[in-house]
């Protein structure tokens, strides 16, 4: 199995580097890094269609790809696996909505462990459930809600290797391209909390990590990264760099 752990992050360096060669970067200077560790709750219904190895490997390529999406973006995060624990009593019933979720996940693992992982402000963690089609809606593959919950997740163990970092990028406040922005649900608190510049964007017929696009790139919209040379942002309304950038100086911050 080791074998395949090597083929999954080979695969995402290839494309990665693939890609980089028709993507202008920008030279970062990212001198502290802000790490975020993550806690990972399997819900059993997992186990019907993925070994625990396989699980693992899941995760690590989720990671892989995320931090390489940071890295490529001069974002100074770095994401790690900080847990990975199995719930018998999740199951998929229960991802129909997120708040539900989260209350059965403090009743069976105990609010007082879920109370320590909030006492990290960098510290996230959330459900992985079966698959997007055990969802309410057969194209949800993630969710969040930042208002309420601003360090919870949940993810289906079947969708891209894009996902984590793209449910991870809405707990910084970066938001989707605009043409798929829908803040009717969101309270005034949040609205206010939402930067003019924090959406994705699309370039030469790809979007970045944010965005609805059916293929994304490992970058978040910046006007400073070009892809095939068409600017991957907008300084104005898509510069979702800026917006973690701006999420892991205040973060760090905070925790001196």
């Amino acid at each position: 199995m080791k074998l395949i752990v090597f083929i999954i992050i080979f695969i995402i360096a290839t494309t990665v580097t693939l890609n980089s060669t028709n993507l202008y970067l920008p030279k970062c200077n990212n001198n502290k890094l802000l790490t975020t560790p993550i806690t990972f709750f399997i819900s059993s219904d997992v186990l019907e269609i993925q070994t625990k190895l396989a699980i693992t490997d899941n995760i690590d390529s989720w990671i892989v790809y995320a931090n390489q999406t940071l890295s490529n973006s001069c974002i100074p995060i770095k994401r790690e696996v900080s847990e990975i624990l199995y719930i018998k009593e999740l199951t998929e019933e229960l991802f129909q909505d997120i708040h539900v979720a989260h209350v059965f996940l403090e009743y069976y693992v105990g609010y007082e462990k879920i109370s320590r992982l909030k006492e990290n402000k960098a510290h996230y963690y959330g459900i992985i459930f079966k698959s997007y089609q055990s969802s309410f809606n057969a194209q949800w593959c993630g969710k969040t809600d930042v208002d309420t919950l601003p360090d919870f997740f949940i993810l289906a163990a079947d969708c891209t290797v894009d996902i984590l970092e793209h449910e991870l990028g809405h707990l910084a406040w970066a938001k989707h391209d605009k043409e798929n922005y829908s803040p009717s649900y969101m309270s005034n608190y949040a609205l206010n909390r939402i930067f003019p510049y924090a959406f994705g964007f699309e370039c030469a017929g790809k979007g970045t990590i944010m965005s609805y696009e059916k293929e994304v790139l490992p970058i978040y919209s910046s006007p400073n990264i070009f892809y095939y040379g068409e600017r991957c942002g907008d300084s104005r309304y898509a510069n979702n760099a800026r917006v973690l950038r701006d999420f892991a100086l205040k973060t760090l911050i905070s925790e001196k």
